[in-house]
């Protein structure tokens, strides 16, 4: 699997274990899809702080 292989080559550079390179792999990846999703519906960064129970700090600094 190329996202696997590519998460570990990228934490071997780092000097991170492979589970740690992809853990970063899928908080990107989750990252990006609530960055896609909020943009979709058009929600300001405190409507999906509301949404979460997160402070809304956290999530600008998500999106």
């Amino acid at each position: 699997m190329k996202t696997r292989t590519a998460a570990a080559r990228i934490a071997a550079q780092v000097g991170n274990s492979k589970s740690r390179g992809m853990e970063a792999v899928l908080k990107a990846q989750l990252i990006a899809a609530i960055c896609r999703g909020a943009e979709r519906r058009g929600l300001t960064h405190a409507e999906p702080a509301a949404r979460s129970g997160l402070p809304r700090s956290a999530v600008t600094g998500i999106l």
